[in-house]
Formats: C-alpha cells, sequence, structure tokens
C-alpha cells in the first residue's frame, strides 16, 4: 500500500515536470496523469479514515483527537515547507509561483495594493491550508476580491499560494472535518455518497461547466472518491471477519501478483477512456482491502508510503529551482531523486518525532476504551 502512495506522488511529479521543463515535443502519457493520481489519492484517504474512524477513533469523544492528530500529521511539514519556499525566491532573487514570476519587489507591491481583508484570507491560507482550493475561484486585484469561477484568464487566486499542490490538501481536510459525523454510519451511509458524488460529475458534464474547475479543484468533486475508499474500507473488514483472510496471507505471492496486475489495468483506462477516473476508483477500491491486509506489516512499505506525502508536498518548489536546467524527462528523474531525498530529511526531523507523540495520545485514548478491537491496538494501524 506504501509503495503504491509513492508512485502516485511520483506521476504527480512527472505531470507536474511536463509544465516546468525545457520541452519540445508533444505531451507523453503518464503513468498515470497527475489529476488522475492525485484523485486515486483520495480514495486510499477515505479507507485509511474509515479504517481509523471506526476501529481505532471510537465514539463522539475521540473526534477531538482525531481532529489534532491529522492536524499535527499535516500541519507540520506544510509549515516547514513553505519556509523553504520563501527561502528559494531570496536564493534565485525571484518569486516563482504558478502561473507567477516576479521580482520580490514586484510581489510584495502586488500584496500591499490588496485590501485588508484580501491580505489577512491569503496569509491565513498560507499559513493554515484550509482555503487554498478557494483560491482558484478567486481573483485578487486592487480594487478588491471577485469570483471568477472557471475563468483561467481572470482567476489568479492559484498564483498566489506559495506551493500549489496545496488545494489538494484543503480538500482532504475539509473530508476529514465531516468523516467522524459520517463515515462511522456504515456502508450504505458511504455508498449514498459515491452516488451522489457520480451524479455531480454527471452533472458538470451536461451542464457543461468547466471540467478541471469544477470537477478537479472544486472540494466537492473529490466526493465520488474519498467515499469510494470508504466503501473499500466496509469490503476489507468484511474479508477480515470471513476464512478468506488466512487463504489470502497463505497465497500472498500470487495475491499481490493480481492486485499489481489489476492497478496496470488503471494505465490503459487512464488513456484511452473518457472521464477514466470515474472508472479507475472502483478499480482502485477493489483493490485496496487485499492490499492493505498483504502488506501492512511489511515496515519497509510503510516507510515508503511515509515518504509519499513529503515528496508530493516538496517537489513543487524544487521543479521551479532546477526546472530551466532540464528538460521533461530528465527533470522527472532529477526532481523525483531530490524529492525523496528532501522527503526523508521531512521524515526524520519532523514527522517521525511528532508522530511517535501522535501514536502516544491515541494509545492513551485506546487503552482508557477496553472494548477496543484488538485491530485497534495494533501498530500497524499507523495512518499516515
Amino acid at each position: 500500500m506504501g509503495t503504491l502512495r509513492l508512485v502516485l506522488a511520483l506521476a504527480v511529479v512527472g505531470f507536474h515536470a511536463y509544465f516546468q521543463g525545457e520541452w519540445t515535443e508533444d505531451y507523453p502519457l503518464t503513468l498515470p496523469d497527475g489529476r488522475a493520481a492525485v484523485q486515486m489519492f483520495y480514495v486510499i484517504s477515505g479507507f485509511y479514515m474509515a479504517l481509523v474512524l471506526n476501529e481505532k477513533y471510537l465514539g463522539a469523544s475521540s473526534n477531538w483527537l482525531f481532529y489534532t492528530n491529522r492536524f499535527l500529521r499535516l500541519w507540520p511539514s506544510v509549515v516547514v515547507v513553505n519556509i523553504f519556499v520563501i527561502a528559494s525566491f531570496f536564493a534565485m532573487g525571484e518569486v516563482r509561483l504558478y502561473d507567477r514570476t516576479s521580482s520580490i519587489g514586484e510581489f510584495l507591491a502586488f500584496l500591499g495594493s490588496l485590501d485588508l481583508a484580501s491580505q489577512v484570507f491569503l496569509a491565513f491560507t498560507n499559513l493554515f491550508v484550509i482555503g487554498q482550493d478557494l483560491l482558484w475561484f478567486l481573483r485578487f486585484e486592487p480594487g478588491g476580491t471577485s469570483f471568477a469561477p472557471g475563468l483561467e484568464t481572470t482567476a489568479n487566486g492559484s498564483s498566489l499560494s506559495l506551493n500549489h499542490p496545496l488545494f489538494t490538501v484543503a480538500i482532504e481536510a475539509f473530508y476529514y472535518i465531516i468523516s467522524p459525523f459520517v463515515i462511522r454510519r456504515g456502508w450504505r451511509v458511504a455508498l449514498g455518497f459515491v452516488i451522489a458524488g457520480g451524479l455531480y460529475h454527471v452533472g458538470i458534464f451536461l451542464a457543461g461547466l468547466h471540467r478541471e474547475t469544477w470537477g478537479y479543484h472544486f472540494f466537492i468533486s473529490a466526493a465520488y472518491f474519498y467515499f469510494f475508499g470508504a466503501c473499500a474500507y466496509h469490503l476489507y473488514r468484511k474479508i477480515k471477519e470471513e476464512p478468506i483472510k488466512p487463504w489470502l496471507e497463505a497465497h500472498r505471492t500470487w495475491v499481490l501478483a493480481g492486485c499489481v496486475a489489476l492497478l496496470l489495468m488503471l494505465v490503459p483506462i487512464n488513456w484511452f477512456v473518457p472521464r477514466s477516473t470515474m472508472f479507475m476508483a472502483p478499480i482502485l477500491a477493489l483493490v485496496v482491502p487485499f492490499l492493505f491486509i498483504l502488506t501492512r506489516k511489511s515496515r519497509l512499505d510503510r516507510m515508503v508510503g511515509e515518504l509519499s506525502f513529503g515528496v508530493y508536498l516538496i517537489h513543487y518548489p524544487i521543479l521551479f529551482i532546477i526546472g530551466p536546467a532540464f528538460d521533461h524527462f530528465a527533470l522527472w528523474l532529477v526532481a523525483s531523486a531530490l524529492s525523496i531525498a528532501a522527503a526523508l530529511v521531512l521524515l526524520y526531523a519532523v514527522d517521525l518525532p511528532i508522530d511517535r507523540w501522535r501514536q502516544r495520545r491515541a494509545t492513551a485514548s485506546t487503552t482508557a476504551r477496553p472494548r477496543q478491537t484488538e485491530d485497534a491496538r495494533r501498530p500497524s494501524l499507523q495512518v499516515p
């Protein structure tokens, strides 16, 4: 499972490397493209959140612990990377952001020309992530801030995010907030949200709305994928309660091979099928429970998976720093290597020390509730 998460993160690196590198050929087929990889991340995230909320953070009394542990998992690394981004501006002598390159003086003058409410909002969203997805729908200018959905030539809010990929973290944060009230209610509720999310995507297609804006940047667009992951958890719970689980572990090589074969099917689907992620999500949701059962005890796989968030966070500023020096494929390789190295530093300097505290807090809460399941006490339930 951890290896899959890192592969998806590296797919995002490759997707973004195309837009930053020196490129003279047609865009190649990536494995899969970055937007598809992000939406598959939502499936995996939905699975993990359903897992911990049903087996680790039980009951309304544990909601605050769940929220604070999620915050501690994400926010420290975000702050460290944002500090790195700001330092890179001074090292390069200019500001390089999504769809914006300017001198530091010009950038500060632009920020200074905005009204106080806009400045406060930009400071808040860059510090705490919440609202990063909203930036894609806003235009900031000296006369005031306006709502500009689907108009990529006029909506400039996304160019004021210190780290472009953070809008997806903001989308996930929304689902983390609502999950304790939804995801513990059983598979029927999760499936209902999958159906509603699917109808939303059908609706924006029929309405002719801008697909990238409303089908990717808008937070509701992730519901279909996130709750498919929650459905995958209920499949996992059914499997582990049936005699099939010992059989899976006894034939792990063949089952893993089958999982890999199904995952490889996502590639041609992504290449050739319109609205491909709508079909990729149920396949991944089918694979995830089996993959989790077979890899959950692997410390190596878990560590590899823990690198994925760091790679996802740090790769974009790295691309801006080194992008002009490489073509697409070389940029992908170099940026991937540097991102993994930086993610290792983040993991050991920031994430693991804080994670030990997070797990102690969760364990203390678990031992205070004797009716927990045995699985809820195992270290293998540590999640990203």
